[in-house]
């Protein structure tokens, strides 16, 4: 199921300077054409009510933690985050709890990042090796940024819960990697001994120029299944060639890895469609 989820009411409840309260014309037209295949696309949206009632419960889920902090006076830095940062961090958070217990697991999806040829049969293959080689994984990482990660439902909301109280400290996509690999205590705590994959292949292709989580313009990252390495991820995250060179996950030590006749060539099948 593709969930898509208007936020632009969450926008709006934190910054009331912008017009057109609560409308995306791009979501609505979506939902239009869509709207007899709801089988496989969900359109819901955060409503003011929603989040009147979610500020009674929980302010700083939805209102900045830094009383007087704007657009215009709180910028950040790259690693250090500011305010435009901070209501992207609590926006994801919203959109987890909205997903709460609708599937087996969630992927991570901006709207500037685009799904490669195949990719719906990459993913399956992807989520059906890490579980046969790792059990219950906490993580698999399949493209850059905050996209292409995989979640399992049950750590959503403990997941969402950590965003939220670490907003201030590190912008979204730093605090999701740290968390599925237990770099901090509370992390490690919720990870025990459960692994964080990564695949060989980048499967999301990005077509925006401007991140919504840094300012500047977006260097050279991978196209569609060019392999996905340190530094364009973490290292904690990273598939490693020199740990599995004959492999297309990391980590591969199991008891029964695939032969290299079962591994499927997805580099060229992504040079062969371009």
């Amino acid at each position: 199921i593709i969930h898509v989820i208007n936020m632009e009411a969450f926008k709006h409840y934190t910054d009331q300077r912008l017009s057109h309260r609560g409308r995306h014309i791009i979501f609505d037209t979506a939902k239009k054409k869509f709207a007899d295949q709801s089988l496989y696309f969900k359109f819901s949206e955060i409503t003011t009510a929603e989040l009147d009632e979610q500020v009674l419960q929980c302010r700083e889920c939805v209102l900045d933690p830094k009383i007087g902090a704007s657009e215009s006076n709180d910028l950040g830095n790259a690693n250090v985050p500011g305010y435009l940062v901070r209501r992207q961090t609590r926006s994801i958070a919203a959109v987890i709890r909205k997903n709460l217990n609708r599937a087996q697991y969630y992927m991570f999806l901006e709207d500037d990042m685009r799904f490669c040829r195949d990719g719906f049969r990459a993913i399956q293959y992807l989520l059906d090796k890490a579980t046969r080689y790792h059990g219950h994984w906490l993580a698999v990482r399949a493209s850059y940024g905050m996209n292409g990660i995989f979640l399992p439902n049950d750590d959503l909301a403990v997941f969402a819960s950590y965003l939220i109280a670490q907003q201030q400290r590190r912008p979204p996509d730093h605090l999701v990697v740290e968390w599925f690999a237990g770099e901090t205590p509370e992390a490690k705590r919720h990870k025990q001994d459960r692994v964080n994959v990564g695949f060989k292949f980048n499967l999301l292709d990005h077509i925006g120029v401007v991140s919504t989580l840094r300012s500047q313009k977006s260097s050279s990252f991978p196209r569609c299944y060019e392999p996905l390495l340190q530094p364009t991820v973490f290292e904690v995250e990273a598939y490693n060639p020199l740990q599995c060179p004959r492999d297309d996950i990391w980590p591969c030590r199991t008891a029964n890895p695939d032969s290299p006749q079962q591994l499927v060539d997805w580099a060229a099948r992504g040079r062969s469609r371009r």
